[in-house]
């Protein structure tokens, strides 16, 4: 049960590094709407400095959890759960219980004696399907991701069943825009006509309906100032005005190198 500790060394020399008892909380994760308690539930708690250390537990039968060993610190108290979503800045100071801080979070814990009491929202979700291009026939192995205006990351993802069907879990409440790909060496891609969905805490939303259809490639040539082909090069692709990271690939012998898999986008960076 000692604390971590920060230390520089400016030596190989062996060091003598003093640890002190860490400090200890204990709480208990209820669902917001009727106190019930939430069991087997994973708590992480992630120290909010550049020490960064992170703890996790789970819940008992009744929904309490205890962390010990703790350095005195700000801390981002979270559940990790695809049903329910509950956040909260946490601080915890040297021979004391911790107590919240004023700081935004989804769901702010409240403190009982030296018990913190986390109140669990229902998270959004997002249900859908991927169908093939004239038929109803759903299609299997479909990666779609949500990303928010903000992430160039997805929040979160998922894969389509054998019947095209897809769930997205643990949303927030706000707008995400779904984007759905086959991964390669295929060379179709998904269009929904309306791409982004709103949802609201609790809300089992309705997403988009993607359709596959045929995609677009393109093919360049990477040249040195002779003129000739760079080969192993590697070459960058941004969709522009899709959410995402680039699409990476390396040149040929020659110097070429084919994207596929693009859809009906027109703008494109390369570098």
């Amino acid at each position: 049960n000692y604390a971590p500790k920060r230390v520089l060394l400016s030596t190989s020399e062996s060091t003598r590094i003093p640890l002190v008892n860490g400090e200890r909380i204990q709480g208990r994760v209820v669902r917001e709407k009727d106190d019930r308690p939430l069991n087997n539930t994973r708590v992480v708690l992630t120290a909010a400095d550049e020490g960064g250390e992170f703890y996790a537990v789970r819940t008992d039968g009744q929904g309490y959890f205890v962390l010990e060993g703790l350095r005195a610190a700000q801390y981002l108290l979270e559940i990790d759960d695809d049903s329910y979503v509950a956040r909260a800045e946490i601080s915890v100071p040297r021979e004391g219980a911790a107590t919240a801080s004023d700081a935004p979070a989804e769901t702010s814990p409240e403190a009982v004696g030296e018990e913190l009491v986390l109140r669990a929202k229902v998270a959004p979700s997002v249900r859908g399907r991927v169908l093939a291009l004239g038929a109803e026939i759903g299609v299997p192995d479909v990666t779609i991701e949500a990303f928010t205006d903000s992430d160039i990351r997805p929040t979160v993802s998922a894969v389509t069943d054998q019947a095209g069907y897809y769930q997205l879990k643990g949303l927030e409440e706000q707008r995400y825009r779904l984007v759905a790909t086959i991964a390669p060496p295929s060379d179709v891609i998904l269009s929904g006509t309306d791409d982004t969905v709103a949802v609201a805490w609790g809300e089992k939303a309705a997403g988009p309906e993607f359709r596959v259809v045929q995609g677009q490639s393109a093919r360049g040539t990477v040249l040195d100032v002779s003129g000739a082909g760079v080969s192993d090069a590697n070459v960058f692709v941004q969709r522009q005005g899709v959410p995402g990271g680039p699409i990476a690939m390396a040149t040929n012998p020659e110097g070429n190198f084919v994207v596929g898999n693009w859809g009906d986008v027109r703008r494109y960076l390369a570098r």
